[in-house]
């Protein structure tokens, strides 16, 4: 059910949402996960390896109260979340000598939370509700958000990280090993708040 209090800020109306009685709802949630790995042996000293995963999540729900005693008689609300993953990685080993190897690594990874939220009436003079069958009215609405007319908030979070990175080993003996390396790190992230309708 929708909350009184949030309904009742948002559509700036004076009408009781807390008497809107549920009609309609339909819930969806979706996913998918892709994961690719190859090896490839250059020459007998020397390897590529590479991986990739991809991943997405969705959960939605549309709700539609009725008030046939108020006005507006039709609340129409969606809430819905979006989740996607990339991770990319490539790896490089070379044994230079008996003493000495060489690994090289690439990484990217983003990662992105998108949310919509939206909240109608049956006031909104862009909605155009032709019947009087509560089933008919929620997929009017439903239309009706889809080509952006009913009042709606979207935001977002994403975060990139980028990486690269080259080490060196060399082996004196079996006790001593030196190790160097160099490593670049980049992290890149964005939030957008600033679609508000309220």
């Amino acid at each position: 059910d929708l909350d009184p209090l949030i309904a009742n800020l948002l559509i700036d109306s004076d009408a009781n949402a807390s008497e809107y009685q549920p009609r309609e709802q339909n819930s969806k949630v979706g996913f998918y996960d892709w994961h690719l790995a190859s090896r490839y042996n250059i020459s007998t000293y020397e390897t590529l390896t590479a991986s990739m995963y991809v991943g997405s999540n969705s959960v939605s729900t549309d709700l539609l109260n009725q008030s046939p005693s108020q006005s507006p008689e039709y609340l129409y609300a969606r809430d819905a979340y979006q989740w996607d993953n990339v991770v990319g990685q490539l790896s490089y080993n070379y044994l230079l000598s008996a003493r000495m190897d060489l690994n090289a690594q690439l990484s990217y990874s983003a990662n992105s939370l998108s949310h919509r939220y939206i909240i109608g009436t049956s006031n909104n003079a862009q909605v155009e509700l032709f019947s009087e069958d509560s089933r008919d009215v929620f997929t009017q609405f439903q239309d009706a958000s889809s080509q952006n007319l009913v009042p709606n908030q979207r935001n977002e979070n994403q975060i990139q990280h980028l990486t690269a990175q080259t080490d060196v080993s060399y082996s004196f003996s079996p006790g001593f090993r030196l190790e160097g390396g160099l490593k670049l790190d980049y992290v890149r992230t964005r939030l957008d708040f600033s679609d508000l309708f309220y």
